[in-house]
Parts: structure tokens; C-alpha cells; sequence
């Protein structure tokens, strides 16, 4: 009886072998594409002028202008995806590179699960080191850092917030007892709480440096940039141009700046940012010398500052637990929020510099894209 033929093994019916036909690409972003791009964001950006953002967010930016990736289909190029990077001169161990901060990374609902956020992180990871972008860092959404991973990032570690209460409020409010107390009350147990949990905001105790609320900037800032870098192991660039352009030149969020000197010659030591959103103070910038004293006298100014303006709490949203001044601000009365980690990922060559370390990394607020 004869066998019926054996098929080769490495034979596949040829219905198997045949793949989908891909329906959608991925390329750069063309200036004919912009009208198409912003219509795609405002599904998601929807708080503020999208052309105007573009503009200051995409184009306006001194260390240079975002580079951006589409998904597009392949039938009727209709944007389906979109990735961007914003670059940030930055300080590695002493020498100057160019990184970027990543953001804007949507895929439309309807294309989800395809593969597409992982083509747009690879896109942007190549495309980045050809128009000279070292690296990307950022903290992506948790629905988006499976994608960053496989894209090839590596995750250093995580950051937290740290909040100050500077008000009983938050805590009358909880027990649901604030709408029964009189006004005249409410401030006499805000001054107590305020005496016995940060005693240093009202000291009168005589100390070697002062904060100010700044209205200008001078020379003493880029000189202070320089010579701080240098404390740093990776941290990104401030200079007047960045530092004008992101607090006094944003068309959306409105600043206090703060800056703390040495009384006895005027030397500036540091300076912070604060966003008022509401009862609560948002520190975004942070930079100054590495020295306690100067450290602490420019946390207690910014919470006399929260105070004056009647604020509830005071947040530090982006610190990183194993940097300079995460002791300092334990000092100062800030708590911890481990509840609220954020993943700090890295895209490029980081097998140098010591990008993987944490403990290496200096980021605040301002970093990273609005």
C-alpha cells in the first residue's frame, strides 16, 4: 500500500504564510502635517490654545525645536499615533550633551494594541541620534511604560511628590468639621498648627541668608548655573534663555520666583519657582547650592510665601528620594507620598554616564513638558 506523500515539515500552506498587510507606517512629522497634528492632540490637550502651546511648547524652545514621529495609516494618512521629544541641554559628568524630554505620546483608542506606541519609541529613539539628541528621559503614563520598555528604555528608578501642610484644614475638612467653625478660629488653629509643626516659617532667629521674590534677572543666574552644574552628576541645563522662556515667558502657567542670597555679600545662592493652582503651591523649579543652611532658608521661604497667600499645602511634585536635598526637605516638614512613585525612563545611549543610577539624577518639575 502506498504511503500518501509526506509534506516538507518547512512547508507552510501558503494561506498561513501570507502577513496582514500592514495598515499603518510610521514617519516624521512635515510642516503640510501641522493643521492634522494639532487636530489629533486637541482629543487630548484640552485646557489650553493648541496652536499657541504649539508655538511655545514646539518651536519657541532655546535648547531647540521638538522632533516629533506620526503613525500614520497607509490608505489615507490619517494620523493614528504621535510621539515627541524637547530638547534639554544637559550636564553628563562634566560635559555638555544635548537630551530631550519625552511627551505627547497619544495612539488613537480605535488603533490601540498594534503595536504602535512601541514603533513610535523606536522611531524617536533612531530618529533623535540622527538630528543629535543624545538621550530622552521622562516618566510615562503606566499604560504607556510596557511600550517604552520595548522599545528598549531602561528604568532607573522612581521619583515621588512630597507635600507640606501648612493649614488644619485639610484635616477639619476630612472630618467633615470645617464649615462649622467660624473664620476668626480657623486662623487662630492655623497659627498654632503652623508654631508646632514648622516653628523655623516664624523664627525670628537671625540667619546668613534671605529670599526674595524676583522680578528680573542678571548675570548672577547664568554664573550660578554653571558653577552648579558641576554638583550634579546629570542634570539639565539653566541658562537665562531657558529660564526666561519657561517661567516668564509662559503663555500658561504663571510663576512666583524666589531666590535666596547671602546677606552679608549679596551672593546668590539658589532660587525656586512656585505655581499657585488653588489652594495649594506647586514648587517646579528648585536649584541651589548643595549647603543645608542654604537649602533650608529657601524651603522656609517658600513656605512664608505659601503662608502669605493663604495656601494649604505645599508640594514638591518631582523629587528624587535618593538625591542632594531629599534630607533637607524631611527637615523642613515635608512627607514623602511612596504611594505616588513615578518611573523615570531612559532612551538612548545610556550604557554611559552613569544614566542608569538614580542616585545620579537631578530633575524637578520644569524638566519635562506641560
Amino acid at each position: 500500500m502506498m504511503r500518501p506523500a509526506q509534506k516538507n515539515p518547512e512547508e507552510k500552506d501558503a494561506k498561513t504564510q501570507e502577513e496582514p498587510a500592514k495598515t499603518w507606517y510610521i514617519r516624521p512629522i512635515q510642516t503640510e502635517d501641522t493643521e492634522a497634528f494639532l487636530s489629533f492632540l486637541s482629543a487630548w490637550v484640552t485646557n489650553v490654545s493648541l496652536k499657541d502651546r504649539y508655538r511655545w511648547m514646539y518651536q519657541d524652545n532655546p535648547h531647540g525645536k521638538a522632533l516629533t514621529w506620526l503613525a500614520v495609516t497607509t490608505q489615507d494618512n490619517k494620523i493614528v499615533g504621535c510621539a515627541s521629544v524637547f530638547p534639554r541641554k544637559m550636564w553628563l559628568n562634566g560635559h555638555a550633551e544635548t537630551g530631550s524630554a519625552g511627551g505627547d505620546t497619544y495612539v488613537d483608542p480605535m488603533w490601540r494594541r498594534k503595536g504602535i506606541a512601541e514603533a513610535l519609541h523606536r522611531a524617536s529613539a533612531t530618529g533623535m541620534q540622527e538630528n543629535g539628541v543624545m538621550l530622552q528621559y521622562g516618566f510615562p503614563l503606566r499604560e504607556n511604560l510596557r511600550a517604552k520598555c520595548k522599545a528598549g528604555a531602561c528604568l532607573p528608578g522612581d521619583f515621588v511628590s512630597a507635600r507640606c501642610l501648612l493649614s488644619t484644614r485639610p484635616f477639619l475638612k476630612k472630618a467633615r468639621l470645617d464649615r462649622f467653625l467660624p473664620g476668626k478660629l480657623l486662623e487662630v488653629l492655623d497659627s498654632v498648627f503652623l508654631k508646632v509643626t514648622h516653628p523655623g516659617i516664624s523664627s525670628s532667629t537671625e540667619t546668613e541668608y534671605e529670599v526674595r521674590k524676583i522680578d528680573t534677572l542678571d548675570e548672577r543666574f547664568e554664573a550660578l548655573s554653571e558653577e552648579l552644574s558641576s554638583s550634579f552628576k546629570i542634570c539639565c541645563v539653566r541658562d537665562s534663555s531657558y529660564f526666561r522662556w519657561r517661567f516668564l515667558n509662559n503663555p500658561f502657567r504663571k510663576y512666583i520666583l524666589l531666590g535666596v542670597t547671602r546677606k552679608r555679600d549679596g551672593r546668590l545662592c539658589g532660587f525656586a519657582a512656585v505655581e499657585v493652582s488653588g489652594d495649594i503651591g506647586l514648587i517646579s523649579e528648585f536649584f541651589v547650592r548643595p549647603e543645608s543652611d542654604a537649602v533650608i532658608a529657601l524651603l522656609l521661604g517658600a513656605m512664608r510665601f505659601a503662608v502669605s497667600r493663604s495656601l494649604r499645602s505645599l508640594w514638591f511634585e518631582l523629587i528624587n528620594p535618593t538625591g542632594p536635598f531629599a534630607r533637607d526637605l524631611a527637615r523642613c516638614g515635608f512627607k514623602f507620598n511612596y504611594s505616588d512613585q513615578k518611573t523615570l525612563d531612559v532612551m538612548g545611549d545610556y550604557k554611559k554616564d552613569g544614566l542608569t543610577d538614580l542616585a545620579n539624577w537631578y530633575l524637578t518639575l520644569s524638566d519635562l513638558d506641560v
